[in-house]
């Protein structure tokens, strides 16, 4: 057992629990996705439904308005087995993710960016504001009966007046932070078909190598490594994770060792 203790249980009945958010009152904010909810845990652990979001709801972030912010996948098709609640495929064959404000006092959802440049967001799953009150989010992406697919990471405002995609092509990018500078927001992802990725150095820097695969990796799974079939995953020798730099002009990103012990950047 760590130091901390016995976890405690706080809460029961959410429908697939995530993106919990600490308010200044002591409760809890979070998403359901199974239930397409925005919910409230009190500190007595009594559950209030704050807004309707339909889909499926996938990470939430207070923005500089006071707002909550929802990454909304557009749903899954569930199993359940016994007491356990799984996620499958996407819920529908046409993408149809969101991103979504909600008023926190009066539960009033709108549907801020649901495209980009014509192109509908397929499954936005996590979300972390800047310094410049604007956000970034990852698409993971969804898996449907046509194949699966590609993700990236969008930087976008929160008046709905811009929206632009950052990095491309990913393969399930999935939580997003920023480091204490609040310039560099990594994702994690894993990696694509090849061995293992490496390090080498040019003029002094580390460059990130791609080995015989046309992905580009913004992030290694430290414990395996996946086909490009996507629906196997092959086990393999532990890889080092690798992160990419991007600032909040977008400029073209350049690897960054895995954080060590102590840093604040957080990829779940």
């Amino acid at each position: 057992m760590s130091d901390f203790g016995a976890p405690e249980v706080v809460a029961t009945g959410l429908h697939f629990p995530e993106g919990p958010v600490p308010m200044p009152d002591g409760s809890v904010l979070l998403v359901e996705i199974a239930r397409g909810t925005l919910t409230r845990v009190a500190p007595d652990g009594s559950l209030s439904v704050v807004a309707e979001l339909g889909g499926g709801p996938n990470g939430v972030a207070i923005g500089p308005d006071g707002a909550a912010y929802v990454c909304n996948n557009g749903g899954f098709q569930w199993t359940r087995a016994g007491p356990l609640l799984f996620p499958g495929h996407a819920a529908h064959d046409a993408a149809c993710g969101s991103i979504q404000r909600v008023d926190l006092a009066s539960g009033a959802v709108t549907t801020l960016f649901d495209s980009f440049e014509g192109e509908r967001l397929k499954g936005p799953n996590d979300i972390v504001f800047d310094r410049e009150g604007g956000f970034w989010f990852t698409d993971h992406g969804q898996v449907r009966s046509s194949g699966r697919d590609h993700g990236a990471i969008y930087h976008a405002s929160i008046d709905g007046s811009s929206i632009t995609r950052q990095r491309a092509e990913m393969i399930g990018p999935n939580g997003i932070g920023l480091s204490p500078d609040g310039n560099l927001p990594p994702a994690r992802q894993p990696c694509g078909r090849g061995g293992r990725p490496h390090l080498r150095r040019h003029n002094g820097r580390r460059r990130h190598h791609h080995l015989r695969s046309r992905w580009r990796r913004v992030g290694v799974s430290a414990a395996s490594r996946y086909r490009r079939d996507q629906h196997r995953v092959w086990r393999g020798r532990s890889a080092r994770r690798l992160y990419h730099r991007l600032d909040h002009r977008g400029a073209l990103p350049r690897p960054l060792a895995a954080p060590r012990t102590g840093s604040r950047i957080i990829v779940n």
